[in-house]
C-alpha cells in the first residue's frame, strides 16, 4: 500500500519548487526504502493512470445521432404522457441527503517535513516516526553493499575475512567458498571480528587510547571499521583521519558531522558529492548559509529554491 505521507511529502516539496530528484534523494539518503519512494512518486505523476480511447471519426458521428434520436424520444414521451414518469411501481432511489464529511487532520505530522524535529532521532525517523536506517533493520539502505552490511555497516562475510561464516567448513573454505584441504585441520579463532570490534567499540566508550592502541593491532579492513566506529563513539572526527579508505575515509566525517551536530566536519570531505549531501543535511534544517558551500548542481538549484521560499 502507497504511503500517503510520502505522497502528501513530496507533493508538497514540489509546489515549493524542489526538482524531483532531489526529493528522491533526500528520502532515500534518509533511510525510506527505494521501492516506497518509487511507488508514491508514481501516485504523485499518476503514472498507470488510464489512457484516453481514440474513437474513429465515422463511429462518433453515428453515436451523436443515436444520442439525438433517443432525447427526442424521451422528450416526446414525457410530455405526451407524463403520468408514466411519476410510476410508483418502479421508484427511483432519490440521491441521499449532502451530510457534512470530518476529515482527520494530519497536516501537523512533523515525519514527512524534511527537519528533524518533534522528537525525532534522525530527519523524519526515531521518536515518534518510523524507525531510522541501522544495520540490523533488514533493509537494504544506508549505501549497505549487502542487506545489513558494507558501507556503513559490518563488513559482508566473505571467503577471505578469516573467519567462519556464511555456511563454510572451515575458515574461508568449504560452502560457498573454496573446499577444504583433505585432512586440514583449519583453527577456528577464538573472537570474531564483530566481537573483538564491539569490544573495541565498548572500551572507546570509557578509554578512547586504548581503544585507538587495539585499533591499531587489527588488519587493513577491520582497522579501517574500527577508526570509523571510534570516531563515532567519540563524536571526535581526528580517528577519520586515520583510516586509509578513502571512501570509508568520507563515510565516517559524514557519520561523525550528523552525530555531533557539527556541519564545520563536512568540509574534511573529499568527494564533492558526498561533501555536499553532507551539507545539504544542514542547510534542510535552516543553515541556508551553508549553500555558499554547495558545488553540485542540483543541490545549488535545491540551495537556491529553499532560500527562496524560507
Amino acid at each position: 500500500m502507497v504511503n500517503q505521507g510520502l505522497v502528501d511529502f513530496i507533493k508538497q516539496n514540489l509546489r515549493a519548487g524542489y526538482d524531483a530528484y532531489s526529493v528522491r534523494s533526500h528520502l532515500i539518503q534518509n533511510g525510506y526504502i527505494q521501492q516506497e519512494v518509487d511507488e508514491a512518486f508514481d501516485v504523485v505523476y499518476g503514472k498507470g493512470a488510464s489512457r484516453a480511447v481514440h474513437i474513429p471519426k465515422g463511429a462518433l458521428i453515428i453515436a451523436l445521432i443515436l444520442i439525438l434520436v433517443a432525447a427526442v424520444i424521451f422528450a416526446a414521451t414525457f410530455f405526451l404522457f407524463p403520468e408514466s414518469s411519476s410510476d410508483t411501481t418502479n421508484p427511483v432511489a432519490k440521491p441521499p441527503v449532502d451530510r457534512p464529511v470530518n476529515i482527520p487532520d494530519t497536516s501537523a505530522s512533523t515525519c514527512y517535513d524534511g527537519k528533524r524535529n518533534g522528537g525525532e532521532t534522525g530527519i523524519d525517523c526515531g521518536g515518534s516516526c518510523r524507525a531510522c536506517a541501522s544495520c540490523s533493520d533488514g533493509i537494504l539502505n544506508q549505501n549497505e553493499e549487502q542487506t545489513d552490511c558494507g558501507g556503513i555497516c559490518a563488513a559482508c562475510p566473505t571467503c577471505t575475512d578469516r573467519i567462519q561464516n556464511q555456511g563454510e567448513e572451515g575458515v574461508d573454505c568449504g560452502g560457498p567458498c573454496d573446499a577444504c584441504d583433505a585432512g586440514e585441520v583449519i583453527p577456528v579463532p577464538e573472537k570474531s571480528m564483530f566481537e573483538i570490534l564491539q569490544e573495541i567499540h565498548d572500551t572507546a566508550e570509557d578509554d578512547p587510547d586504548k581503544a585507538v592502541a587495539l585499533c591499531a593491532q587489527q588488519t587493513d579492513e577491520t582497522r579501517d571499521r574500527c577508526y570509523d566506529d571510534i570516531a563515532q563513539v567519540t563524536k571526535n572526527s581526528a580517528h577519520c583521519a586515520k583510516i586509509s579508505d578513502e571512501i570509508r575515509v568520507d563515510g565516517c566525517y559524514g557519520s561523525v558531522a550528523q552525530i555531533s551536530r557539527d556541519s564545520g566536519t563536512c568540509s574534511s570531505i573529499v568527494d564533492t558529492q558526498t561533501r555536499d549531501a553532507c551539507y545539504m543535511n544542514f542547510i534542510f534544517e535552516g543553515q541556508y548559509e551553508l549553500c555558499d558551500n554547495v558545488q553540485t548542481d542540483y543541490y545549488m538549484d535545491a540551495c537556491s529554491v529553499l532560500q527562496k521560499n524560507k
